[in-house]
């Protein structure tokens, strides 16, 4: 998808953020080569956790197409920083309204339009920070403590 979107675009750079860069039958090393990504793709091996919001900060959209996940914490990181977020739809939870849907997630052409989409429709990007930023105020670790707390207490 990235690939598709550079065809078009001299604008754009990834980054890459974690420890594995091999995934089962994916070396991803070798596919950025192959797909001559070198120069638009940063590697960062680890991030230390002030240096997190900088990077939500630096971004203009955080992607997190995903198969499954247990929990959304990067989403919910990305939407405190006022960044629209692009999710497959197992993320839907999280999100709720506020994360661009690809109801086909490894549909590279229209992973491709979306990122374009939302880079370029400015307004659409208002729509999707302001919903995300509301959103974020419905999670909070007091209000999971308290709900914690509660469940707790009726099952004593």
């Amino acid at each position: 998808a990235f690939k598709y979107l550079s065809i078009n675009r001299n604008d754009i750079s990834f980054a890459l953020i974690g420890k594995n860069r091999t995934f089962p039958f994916m070396d991803i090393d070798k596919l950025i080569s192959d797909l001559d990504l070198n120069e638009s793709v940063t590697y960062i091996p680890y991030l230390p956790e002030e240096g997190i919001v900088d990077m939500y900060n630096l971004s203009d959209l955080y992607v997190y197409i995903s198969s499954y996940e247990g929990e959304g914490l990067p989403l919910r990181e990305a939407m405190a920083c006022g960044v629209p977020t692009v999710i497959s739809p197992v993320l839907k939870e999280v999100t709720g309204d506020c994360g661009y849907v690809i109801e086909e997630p490894l549909n590279e052409q229209l992973l491709a339009s979306t990122f374009s989409k939302l880079l370029d429709d400015i307004p659409l990007r208002k729509l999707f920070i302001s919903k995300g930023l509301e959103r974020n105020k419905q999670f909070s670790w007091a209000k999971c403590a308290s709900e914690t707390l509660s469940l707790f207490t009726e099952l004593k």
